[in-house]
């Protein structure tokens, strides 16, 4: 209300700015590894004790340890989940993960069916798991929301729903257990074709499908009537990544298989630390590559009305940073995992900055929302939907 009378008295339209310059708010982040490192020691020895009932309340933990020291503009964001609300959506998510489990080792057909049901309950599980994130934080005391419908998700979903829906209903069908006498019946050809088809259809469609699901996921965040908006992003052009990766992969294998085998001829020990090494280096050349490509291609075409988004992550020093935390994560037999996320979360974020053409006062508010489901929260750790922007 201040500032729509502020312009009016200005003689400027609500929502307008006079001679407005490009503000770019920077993102700092402050964690360190060795404070980070208590809370997940704690929280590790916690989960273990009370037989992963802690698990929502260590990831409520990590969750504001990180929120908090992730500066936009100066100001840290604030996470406010309740982690006894994230308790009754772990408990249900992981129930029905405990029962696929034992069908899988018992019953294989409970188990495909089991599958198929979460494929189907997939796009309500994001949907609930993105508006309970972003509907628990915060910057500067105004709640991010997240505007997207369950039936948007399902249409977004639909391809991958029918491709892999028909993929895990074959399985079984196709790879059924051996009868005590007699050979396996030859299933029908129509069946192998269509699960064939099926395989051919979600290798052939991954990029659209992919990028269907990155519009649902940035076209419709809020914050302070802003809504993101994700423009420009071709199918081609995650084609265009995808076979990079796939050449890059290929010429990186030969590249790195040839030295190791010299230096193994040179010196045969050295292949028991050359090839581990060599694998590593693979590894996690492909994840930073495509991890920094895909950052950069999505955030920098990302705006809303008066913000933009700007990613230069590079590609060389993350590779860097990814390859020295697996080597000292292997040699720490996992201990110096919490400084390698920080220094990673670091890295990604820092390459990321926002502008804005209005003044940051302009933020006064944002409409309301309606309490979030926290089994979306249960869903984003136990099932690997990634949500965590």
């Amino acid at each position: 209300a201040l500032a729509t009378q502020l312009q009016a008295e200005r003689g400027n339209p609500v929502g307008g700015f006079e001679e407005a310059s490009p503000r770019v708010l920077p993102l700092r982040f402050t964690a360190s590894g060795s404070e980070y490192f208590r809370i997940w020691v704690v929280n590790l020895l916690l989960t273990v004790v009370t037989l992963g009932l802690y698990l929502p309340f260590a990831r409520a933990r990590q969750l504001r340890y990180f929120h908090e020291n992730t500066l936009i503009d100066g100001a840290p964001l604030a996470f406010h989940g309740d982690p006894w609300k994230m308790l009754r959506g772990y408990l249900i998510i992981g129930a029905a993960l405990l029962i696929y489990l034992a069908g899988s080792q018992f019953a294989p057909l409970l188990a495909a069916g089991a599958a198929l049901l979460g494929t189907l309950a997939w796009p309500w599980l994001l949907c609930s798991a993105l508006r309970f994130r972003l509907g628990q934080t915060s910057w500067r005391g105004l709640r991010f929301g997240f505007v997207g419908t369950v039936a948007e998700a399902y249409r977004v979903f639909l391809p991958l729903i029918v491709l892999l829906g028909t993929v895990l209903a074959l399985s079984p069908i196709l790879a059924p257990d051996a009868p005590a006498e007699g050979e396996l019946a030859a299933p029908p050809v129509w069946l192998i074709g269509l699960f064939l088809t099926a395989m051919l259809g979600l290798y052939a469609c991954g990029p659209w499908i992919l990028l269907r699901l990155m519009r649902y996921r940035l076209d419709h965040c809020t914050f302070a009537g802003e809504q993101s908006r994700l423009e420009g992003v071709r199918v081609r052009d995650l084609w265009k990544l995808g076979a990079k990766s796939m050449l890059l992969m290929i010429a990186a294998g030969l590249g790195i298989g040839l030295l190791s085998m010299a230096a193994s001829m040179v010196l045969p020990p050295a292949m028991f630390v050359l090839g581990p090494l060599a694998y590593l280096a693979l590894v996690t050349l492909m994840m930073a590559y495509s991890g920094a490509r895909m950052q950069n291609l999505l955030w920098n075409h990302v705006r809303s009305r008066h913000l933009s988004f700007a990613s230069q992550l590079s590609f060389s020093a993350l590779w860097g940073l990814l390859l020295k935390n697996a080597v000292l994560t292997g040699l720490t037999l996992g201990l110096y995992w919490p400084f390698a996320a920080v220094a990673a979360a670091r890295m990604k974020l820092e390459a990321m900055s926002i502008t804005t053409d209005c003044p940051v006062e302009h933020f006064l508010g944002t409409p309301a929302t309606r309490e979030p489901g926290a089994i979306g929260e249960a869903a984003d750790d136990l099932l690997g939907i990634d949500v965590a922007f």
